[in-house]
C-alpha cells in the first residue's frame, strides 16, 4: 500500500492524498468550510465501485479519511484483477451495462449468471427471446378468455365434428350443460380443483356417485380440450384432471325373471312388443333401440347390425338373432323404417315400457331388458368374451356384473319365451 502526497491545481480541486494497492487508487481530498464563524477542514474519498458508480465518503479527521480509504482500495484491487486490464472502450462498454441493468435492483454479475443458466437451459439454436415469447403466449395472463359456456359449446361443436357417438354427445349436452349454467359469465381460467369439487358435492348431491364420476369425467375432457386451445394452463388441465374421484359404489344388478318377462311381453302393446323382444333378446341398448331401422333388422340372415352410427360406443357391431327373438319379430318385420314409433328423446317408448310394466303388475327395472339379457346369456354361454361382443360391452364388464346371477336351467328358459300363436 502507498500513500501518495498531492497539492492543489489552480481551477480544478487535487487530492491530498492518494492511497494505492495495486493497480487501485483512492484519493482523498481536503476541503475547508466554515461553521459558525468558525474553520473546518474536512476530508471526501472518491472512488468507482465495482458495478462502475460512482461513490463519495466524508470525513472528519484524516486518519479515518485515510483507514477508510486503505480498506477501500484493498476491497477494489481484489476484485478488479482482471477489469484493470479493459481496455478504455471496454470500461466504457461494462459502465454502460451497469447502468441499463442498475433500474432493475440486479447486479451486473447477477444479471449475467441468470442469462447464463437460461441460455444453457434451452435447446440448442435456441434464443432467450424465444424462450420468453414462447411462455408468455402460453402464460394464463395471456390467454383468450373464455367463459365456461363459451368452451362447453366450443368443446360440442369439436366432438360433433369428431363423429363421437350421439350418447356421447347427449352426455356433454346435460351434463356440461349443467355445469356451464351454474358458473355462467365464470371465465374457465378462474376455475379451481376447489370450486369443481364443491360442485360435484353440493350441485349434484341429489345424484349417485356413478353420476358424478362421469360429470367429472367430462369435465377433465373439457379442461384438456380448453388447454389445447389455449384457455387454460396446462398445470390447471392437470390438476382438474386429479381431483379423486368419487367412490365408485357397489350396485347390485336387476333383472327381470322368465315369468315377468312373459308378463310384459303378453301386457305390450303390439308396436312396443318388438322393442321389449329386442332388448331382452339381444340386449340392445335402449337408444340403440330407438334408432334402429327394420333395414337393419335382417330375419333371413340372423342377425341386427348395429352401424356405428347408433352404437353408443361408436363401434359396429353385428348381434345374432336367437330363434325366440325371430318368433316375435316375425309378427312386426317391415321392409323399412323405425322399429319403435319416433318420439323426442325416446321418451314415449321409455313412458310405454313403464306403462306396460304397471298392466302387468311388476316394478319396471331401469336398464333391466339389458341386463337380463347378459346376465341369462352368460349362463347359457358360459362364455364372457363373446356375450361382450354381443353386447358392445367389455370382457371385464361382463364378468364384474353379470357372470353367475342366473343359473344355465333359468337361461335357457328365457331364450325358450315365444309368443302364444
Amino acid at each position: 500500500m502507498k500513500v501518495g502526497q498531492a497539492g492543489v491545481k489552480k481551477g480544478k480541486p487535487m487530492a491530498s492524498f492518494v492511497v494505492s494497492v495495486g493497480s487501485v487508487s483512492v484519493p482523498v481530498y481536503s476541503r475547508r468550510r466554515s461553521v459558525a464563524g468558525k474553520a473546518y477542514t474536512g476530508f471526501t474519498l472518491s472512488f468507482y465501485d465495482a458495478e462502475g458508480r460512482r461513490v463519495r465518503r466524508s470525513f472528519a479527521d484524516a486518519g479515518e479519511a485515510k483507514a477508510e480509504a486503505q480498506r477501500v482500495a484493498a476491497g477494489l484491487a481484489a476484485g478488479r484483477l482482471e477489469s484493470a486490464r479493459l481496455t478504455a472502450s471496454e470500461a466504457e462498454t461494462f459502465l454502460a451495462a451497469s447502468k441499463k441493468v442498475a433500474p432493475t435492483g440486479v447486479s451486473l454479475l447477477a444479471a449475467i449468471d441468470e442469462w447464463l443458466a437460461a441460455k444453457a437451459a434451452l435447446p440448442p439454436g435456441s434464443g432467450l427471446m424465444d424462450a420468453v415469447s414462447y411462455f408468455a403466449s402460453r402464460h394464463p395472463a395471456n390467454a383468450p378468455s373464455r367463459t365456461v359456456e363459451e368452451v362447453v359449446a366450443e368443446f360440442l361443436a369439436d366432438r360433433e365434428r369428431a363423429g363421437v357417438s350421439r350418447h356421447y354427445l347427449r352426455d356433454i349436452r346435460c351434463r356440461l350443460g349443467r355445469v356451464s349454467d351454474s358458473f355462467r359469465n365464470c371465465p374457465i381460467a378462474s376455475l379451481t380443483p376447489a370450486l369443481v369439487g364443491t360442485y360435484l358435492a353440493s350441485e349434484l348431491a341429489d345424484q349417485t356417485n356413478r353420476s358424478r364420476r362421469n360429470v367429472l369425467r367430462l369435465v377433465s375432457g373439457l379442461f384438456q380440450f380448453a388447454r389445447r386451445a389455449g384457455y387454460v394452463s396446462r398445470a390447471l388441465a392437470e390438476e382438474i384432471a386429479e381431483i379423486p374421484a368419487p367412490k365408485a359404489e357397489t350396485v347390485e344388478t336387476e333383472v327381470f325373471t322368465v315369468d315377468e318377462m312373459r308378463r310384459l311381453l303378453d301386457s305390450a302393446r303390439p308396436e312396443i312388443v318388438p322393442a321389449l323382444a329386442i332388448g331382452g333378446f339381444a340386449g340392445l341398448r335402449s337408444e340403440e333401440i330407438i334408432r334402429l331401422d327394420w333395414s337393419e333388422v335382417k330375419l333371413a340372415e340372423g342377425v341386427i347390425v348395429v352401424s356405428a352410427g347408433k352404437a353408443k360406443t361408436a363401434s359396429r357391431r353385428i348381434v345374432p338373432i336367437q330363434p325366440n327373438l325371430r318368433a316375435w319379430l316375425e309378427f312386426a318385420d317391415k321392409a323399412s323404417g323405425p322399429v319403435v314409433p319416433p318420439s323426442p328423446g325416446g321418451q314415449v317408448l321409455q313412458n310405454a315400457m313403464r306403462l306396460t310394466a304397471e298392466r302387468a303388475g311388476i316394478q319396471w327395472v331401469r336398464n333391466g331388458l339389458r341386463h337380463s339379457f347378459c346376465s341369462y346369456r352368460v349362463a347359457v354361454t358360459g362364455d364372457p368374451i363373446l356375450v361382450a361382443t354381443e353386447a358392445g360391452n367389455s370382457p371385464g364388464m361382463i364378468h364384474k356384473h353379470y357372470r353367475a346371477l342366473v343359473t344355465p336351467v333359468e337361461g335357457a328358459a328365457w331364450f325358450a319365451l315365444l309368443p302364444v300363436r
